[in-house]
């Protein structure tokens, strides 16, 4: 209700202004137009479907859903940033960064430090368990 009348509140580390709550990364995390519903009895908000526009139901567990997916793509988003840096990415899946390393590197040190990369826990997030899985393969195959 808060959200939908606009008003400010704070939740643990999770703060709401107006309809929308600004990430920890300056991002916003945003469910415009969210208002009660009486002909579904529900919260709602709009969102973007192609060219429409649709009313969708809103639940707090699409709150926090929402939240941790935002949360988990900025951690693989910054991962990939830094594997990157070192070697050409190719792809992304999910929770997974794809990317190239000479075969003349040694894949035990390049799945140790893919792993020290895929684990770096945000700065604002201290405390956050994170860990990680490498493969290594001539092809996507391969490395499943």
């Amino acid at each position: 209700p808060v959200m939908a009348q606009g008003g400010s509140a704070e939740y643990g580390p999770i703060q709401v202004v107006g309809n929308a709550v600004p990430m920890t990364d300056g991002m916003w995390m945003q469910f415009p137009n969210l208002r009660f519903d009486p002909e579904l009895e529900s919260y709602v908000y709009d969102r973007r479907r192609g060219r429409s526009i649709v009313r969708t139901r809103f639940y707090s567990s699409v709150f926090y859903n929402n939240y941790t997916q935002r949360s988990c793509r900025r951690i693989v988003r910054d991962a990939m940033i830094r594997i990157a840096a070192v070697y050409p990415v190719v792809g992304q899946v999910h929770d997974e960064v794809i990317f190239l390393a000479p075969s003349s590197h040694n894949q035990d040190q390049v799945r140790a430090w893919a792993i020290e990369q895929m684990s770096v826990v945000p700065d604002d997030m201290p405390g956050l368990p994170l860990a990680a899985e490498c493969g290594c393969g001539e092809t996507y195959y391969d490395v499943k």
